[in-house]
């Protein structure tokens, strides 16, 4: 005796008979919409689609008045869920690009500051000074009355600094 779920083999023929008929303009309508999109995809919404279809098919054989219009819509939404899914997985992929490109840049700025403290470490400590400084985005003048000495000696020093620098850091 058949169970309330167990299809019977009229209700199998008879969905059998419908994907015979339909089966093309399936594959049809996933290759037609969204420019071709879905197209790698075809099989397994095909399939998606087959099984929607098939689980509504067997609960409401006998209430299917129009089974055309039922596959159009159930194929409208899956492919909708499709493109869906598609856009977010592209988003993720972009935030994870994002992520890798952000972490690569973060990574060359701490080893060039590396560097540089490695070079200002090799300077005289009152160049060292002025040039920090200089990096903070200082004036000459705000230099100058920082350090004590004039704006002629400040620019003067720093100049000489960074050609130091420049030697120092193989440039």
């Amino acid at each position: 005796m058949n169970q309330p779920d167990d299809p019977t083999n009229d209700q199998q023929a008879a969905f059998a008979q419908q994907v015979a008929q339909y089966h093309k303009l399936v594959f049809s309508l996933i290759n037609r919409y969204y420019s071709g999109r879905l197209r790698d995809h075809a099989e397994d919404l095909s399939q998606e689609i087959w099984a929607k279809l098939w689980v509504h098919f067997k609960k409401n054989e006998n209430n299917v008045v129009n089974f055309k219009s039922y596959l159009y819509r159930t194929v409208q939404t899956t492919l909708w869920d499709a493109v869906r899914s598609l856009d977010q997985e592209a988003d993720q992929e972009e935030l994870e690009e994002l992520a890798d490109h952000a972490q690569e840049r973060a990574d060359q700025d701490a080893f060039k500051r590396m560097q540089l403290d490695n070079l200002l470490a090799q300077l005289k400590t009152e160049e060292r000074q002025m040039i920090q400084a200089y990096l903070k985005g200082f004036s000459n003048q705000e230099i100058s009355v920082l350090m004590g000495t004039s704006e002629g000696r400040v620019r003067n020093l720093i100049s000489r600094t960074k050609k130091k620098l420049a030697v120092l850091g193989g440039r």
